[in-house]
């Protein structure tokens, strides 16, 4: 079995009526990925969610979006860029919001 800590934790729970899907990373899983480029995945399939996630770590912003814009062009799909959106959760307390 792999090392435990370079396996992403995650939950799912209701917030609000609402499912939410909780991911932690421990430091070895964003290293490990970092130094080798491998991701995590969960395959949410297995328990009844139509949802699969894939987890990886980049240098920085610029190096993901690249990333994501070469995949997209090899598959020939186009990116709805967002990033100018605002996703997070709003009713979830923030470390800022004390």
């Amino acid at each position: 079995m792999a090392d435990i800590n370079k396996k992403i934790v995650f939950g799912i729970g209701v917030s609000t009526g609402d499912p939410t899907i909780v991911l932690l990373i421990p430091r070895a899983a964003f290293e490990h990925m970092l130094a080798t480029g491998e991701a995590n995945d969960l395959d949410l399939r297995k328990i009844g969610l139509p949802i699969k996630i894939a987890v990886g770590s980049v240098e920085n912003h610029a190096a993901g979006v690249s990333l994501l814009q070469k995949a997209a062009a090899e598959g020939g799909i186009t990116i709805n860029d967002m990033r100018k959106h605002d996703f997070k959760i709003d009713d979830v307390p923030r470390r800022d919001d004390d």
